[in-house]
């Protein structure tokens, strides 16, 4: 297994793990109180294009074709659980692509190859509150930390050359944010999203909004979502944002 995939699922399980002790925590709750914890899991497909700088110039740019065609793995899903007016949750994305390029310089026909290897994945761990729950609006603040971890290698190969570069950068970041829901009527929805934060990097961000529709089961929702980051000046990269359309479903129970 590569060294992203491990990474992968040692998050996975921590994620896991950390959301058992929590179900654990509400079912005993729930017994001595008569209180019920809902919870939701969603599953969604992200058509993720990524755009970045390294603190020399270099670009990193792959748009959403590029990642779909060169995809090795990628995994996007959350976890949420609510009692009352309160809520925890789990938010998890990784990606991991090759992308190759071939061509030749100018008139010379001197055959160029470029490879990318990227591997990213983002844990943001979030809870909060509820502060309006109506009939045409709900209103969630939160409060959370975003965990980032991106791997890139650029190889290029210009005749017998072979030069390459390597960035890598972590970043842990607390976020403040609100999100919820905009009913047009009982069955189709608006849903947002925005948070910002900072810590190890400069400024972290995301934006999120779209249209959703409820189902007996739970919720199919459209939406667009942008992340960004930007880092101080002793990281390799300078900054980095994910970006596109996604298409999920949420489930309750």
């Amino acid at each position: 297994m590569r060294r992203g995939g491990r990474k992968f699922a040692a998050v996975w399980v921590l994620v896991l793990g950390c959301w058992a002790m929590a179900s654990a925590a509400a079912d005993a709750e729930e017994t001595t109180s008569g209180e019920r914890w809902d919870y939701s899991l969603a599953v969604f497909l992200w058509g993720v294009g990524m755009d970045g700088t390294t603190q020399r110039g270099d670009r990193i740019d792959l748009g959403f074709q590029d990642v779909f065609d060169d995809l090795n793995l990628g995994f996007m899903g959350a976890l949420e659980a609510r009692k009352d007016r309160w809520f925890i949750g789990a938010d998890l994305l990784f990606v991991d692509v090759d992308a190759s390029k071939a061509g030749t310089i100018g008139s010379t026909a001197v055959p160029t190859e470029a490879d990318l290897d990227l591997t990213a994945w983002m844990l943001t761990l979030k809870g909060g509150r509820n502060v309006l729950d109506a009939e045409r609006a709900s209103v969630d603040l939160l409060l959370g930390a975003r965990f980032l971890d991106v791997t890139s290698r650029l190889d290029f190969r210009i005749g017998p050359l072979s030069p390459g570069t390597k960035q890598k950068v972590s970043s842990w970041d607390a976020v403040v944010g609100v999100k919820g829901n905009l009913n047009i009527s009982e069955s189709w929805f608006l849903p947002y999203y925005a948070d910002v934060g900072t810590g190890m990097s400069e400024l972290t961000w995301q934006a999120m909004g779209g249209v959703g529709y409820r189902f007996g089961w739970g919720n199919l929702v459209f939406v667009y979502r942008h992340i960004a980051w930007e880092f101080r000046s002793d990281e390799e990269l300078a900054n980095l944002s994910f970006t596109g359309p996604s298409l999920g479903a949420v489930f309750s129970f």
